[in-house]
């Protein structure tokens, strides 16, 4: 979800244009250009001690997933799936090859994991909630954050959430198309901001550009993100008053995939993969040591 430099922003843009591509690090081969996205299934994988596991990257953003300088994939997410197909390994007896398909438009991608046949699980920051719940099936919790407003640096503090309206009048509201931040927005606006003009978006990093520049606008960012932005140089700030409630981030797989079975299983094991200390490295090593927060909430 944490900003990149404008000429590390412009190469990643140009190293996630082709929705599938082969991804150095994970052993992984190209997947077929085909949607939808396809893989072997959970049971014929262990069957056979071998399989296929298509993973279907959303989330364009340094800390979480995204290329390095050497054009090679990192993030918090992709070290979980490494770990993950490790656990398959040690733990479980089989080999597993990934495939990757890099997507840039979230409601892409969902629609396409949604659509996914056998071994497909979708990695990105989509929050877990009831409706999706009927649309694709979800693995454990990879993360909890929380929404947060976020404005240009600039723009003082907002005194109580009842006078968002007022203090934020004349501003233009950044929703992230097709996510729940951008339901959020909308809601505002519906219950107790009707003048309220909301312009669509379709990144993280066009979010935080606009922010940076405009002191007149606002965005709903998840909390994660609004650190890494920050974090990167981005001149924007947290109206702590308007903070959501903690909400939980998992990976996402069509509805009825049997590969729900070792996500479940991986992250049980030992006592529950969020508790132990490679769970807290990862966080601290990508998303930086302003964690706290955020950690607390990932642990419970």
């Amino acid at each position: 979800m944490r900003h990149v430099a404008r000429a590390h922003a412009t190469a990643l843009a140009l190293a996630i244009a082709s929705l599938v591509v082969a991804t150095p690090g994970l052993a992984a081969q190209p997947a077929a250009a085909a949607s939808p996205l396809s893989g072997d299934s959970w049971a014929a994988t262990q069957r056979a001690h071998k399989g296929t596991l298509t993973i279907a990257y959303y989330y364009p953003l340094e800390g979480f997933a995204y290329r390095d300088a050497n054009g090679k994939l990192v993030g918090l997410m992709i070290d979980i799936v490494d770990q993950f197909r490790t656990y398959l390994k040690n733990v479980r007896g089989t080999d597993v090859t990934l495939r990757t398909a890099e997507y840039t438009d979230f409601a892409q991608f969902y629609a396409e994991v949604q659509r996914g046949q056998g071994g497909v699980v979708g990695v990105s920051g989509t929050t877990v909630t009831e409706a999706r719940k009927k649309e694709v099936a979800f693995s454990p919790p990879y993360m909890s954050s929380r929404p947060v407003l976020v404005t240009n640096a600039a723009v003082p503090d907002l005194t109580r959430r009842g006078r968002i309206a007022t203090e934020l009048a004349g501003f233009t509201g950044l929703a992230f198309r097709g996510t729940t931040l951008d339901a959020l927005m909308r809601r505002l606006k519906a219950e107790s901001f009707p003048t309220l003009q909301i312009e669509a978006v379709t990144t993280t990093q066009e979010i935080s550009d606009r922010l940076s520049r405009d002191p007149k606008a606002f965005a709903y960012m998840d909390l994660s993100v609004f650190w890494v932005c920050r974090k990167g140089g981005a001149p924007i700030k947290r109206h702590r008053v308007a903070d959501g409630p903690p909400e939980d981030f998992a990976f996402i797989l069509p509805l009825g995939s049997d590969w729900q079975v070792p996500l479940a299983d991986f992250f049980a094991a030992n006592g529950g993969y969020r508790k132990g200390r490679a769970y807290r490295q990862l966080m601290i090593k990508h998303l930086g040591v302003e964690l706290e927060e955020l950690l607390d909430t990932s642990g419970r």
